[in-house]
């Protein structure tokens, strides 16, 4: 195994265990204000360590001689992606806050599919 795919592997786990076990876990518990607060605390922090661990892969992957052009755009798309659901929480909050509903839904949506696209990206590079 090779450092690539341990990161990968790490990557995949955080995000199946966020996405599967904790945000639905926390939707089902708590009340309506403590999974607003519970949410808006661990979403920033969970893509900055999938940025990080995607940096990392990338630094990585990039390092070697025999990859093609698609591979390399998936390789950057391992710190884009991570980093545009970061980038845009405050706007996603904000349209929550003011029950802009259709506003929070695109955005909610972009989220979901960018960490879904995060989430094939890996196993497509594993995989390959």
């Amino acid at each position: 195994m090779n450092l690539f795919d341990l990161l990968s592997g790490i990557a995949v786990g955080v995000i199946l265990f966020q996405s599967a076990l904790i945000a639905p876990t926390v939707l089902k518990t708590l009340d309506a204000k403590a999974t607003s607060s519970f949410l808006r605390a661990i979403w920033p922090k969970f893509f900055v360590v999938l940025s990080c661990i995607g940096g990392a892969a990338a630094f990585q992957a990039l390092g070697q001689d025999d990859m093609g052009t698609v591979d390399q755009i998936l390789v950057v798309l391992l710190v884009i992606l991570p980093i545009f659901a970061y980038v845009i929480i405050p706007e996603t909050n904000r349209a929550a806050d003011r029950q802009d509903h259709s506003r929070f839904k695109i955005l909610h949506r972009l989220s979901v599919f960018s960490t879904l696209a995060l989430l094939a990206d890996y196993i497509w590079l594993v995989a390959a």
